[in-house]
């Protein structure tokens, strides 16, 4: 991976239902196996549910909200993904609802959820960046 960026997105179509995590999702009690799913009548977004359907989190593909997007991942991710290069991941931010005063949902760019799709796998990552926790989607 050498710090490169990861491979433009072809959209949910390219990523598998099943994905399984490498280490537990931070804040997801342990769980490590999930479905990805596009969320209906929402472009970009997709919904990432537990195996046992406890929890689940809202993401989105950043190129639909934030085209510019493009953040450097950690050397060697690709290789702990089980994917051939950096080229062979999708980068996928989670989404906040605006359900707690904010009038518009808003994503996490400085934390996102890294998938490798041949391999179902998925973790997710914290970028060495000056990225907002926040970012309002438009």
């Amino acid at each position: 991976m050498d710090g490169a960026a990861a491979g433009a997105p072809g959209g949910a179509a390219d990523l598998p239902v099943r994905v399984e995590a490498v280490e537990p999702l931070p804040g997801l009690g342990g769980r490590t196996r999930y479905t990805l799913e596009p969320l209906a009548d929402a472009v970009g977004v997709l919904v990432l549910r537990s195996d046992d359907a406890a929890v689940r989190l809202f993401l989105a593909d950043p190129a639909t909200f934030f085209p510019d997007y493009s953040p450097a991942l950690p050397d060697g991710l690709a290789a702990r993904l089980g994917a051939e290069s950096a080229a062979d991941l999708r980068v996928l931010v989670v989404v906040h609802p605006a359900d707690d005063g904010r009038g518009v949902p808003t994503a996490n760019l400085l934390a996102p959820l890294v998938v490798a799709p041949a391999a179902g796998r998925v973790v997710q990552v914290v970028l060495e960046a000056d990225l907002p926790l926040r970012a309002p989607l438009a």
